[in-house]
């Protein structure tokens, strides 16, 4: 009973249009990490998305810096009960550069499009896409059992486009943090 009520719930979050607004919100912030002049975007895209998505969970947020990486990481930890196995996720709200000129009319990097069943825009496939159905896929979870049934760990970072800089340091020196 409660996992069909979950993918009731997780259908429901598509159905009723709720996925693609998320989607739509999330396109349209131009987090491209390798355009310099965009890194107000990158902590946008974590503090307006991320972090109230997480927190509506019941997840703990938190940002971490490092100077190499061209954004800041988002660490954020849902602890049901210390006994419970532990599920550490990574996502990234990077994209690459828009490049708008190449779009078609009536479609672009910043604007979620629907054309023939597919959803169009920067970051619908790589990440925004997936983070956005992992996210909902706990929700609907969370809707219809009330808890998770482990802890859950997620560690986003804003730099995957131009190769994870700073990475390797904010795991090296948070790995208390991210055990899993």
């Amino acid at each position: 009973m409660t996992r069909a009520l979950a993918l009731a719930h997780a259908a429901n979050y598509f159905d009723s249009g709720a996925f693609k607004a998320d989607l739509a919100r999330r396109v349209a912030i131009p987090s491209e990490s390798q355009n310099l002049g965009r890194a107000d975007e990158l902590v946008r895209y974590l503090r307006t998305e991320m972090i109230p998505t997480l927190e509506a969970l019941g997840f703990q947020c938190r940002t971490i810096e490092q100077e190499r990486a061209p954004g800041p990481f988002l660490y954020a930890e849902r602890i049901e009960d210390p006994d419970h196995s532990t599920v550490l996720g990574y996502a990234h709200g990077d994209v690459i550069r828009g490049l708008d000129a190449g779009w078609r009319k009536d479609a672009g990097p910043w604007r979620l499009a629907e054309m023939e069943g597919r959803y169009w825009g920067r970051g619908v496939s790589d990440n925004k896409g997936q983070h956005t159905i992992n996210f909902g896929a706990l929700a609907a979870v969370l809707k219809a059992r009330g808890a998770l049934g482990f802890n859950a760990k997620w560690l986003i970072e804003m730099g995957e486009e131009t190769g994870s800089r700073g990475l390797r340091e904010v795991c090296r020196d948070n790995r208390a943090l991210l055990t899993a």
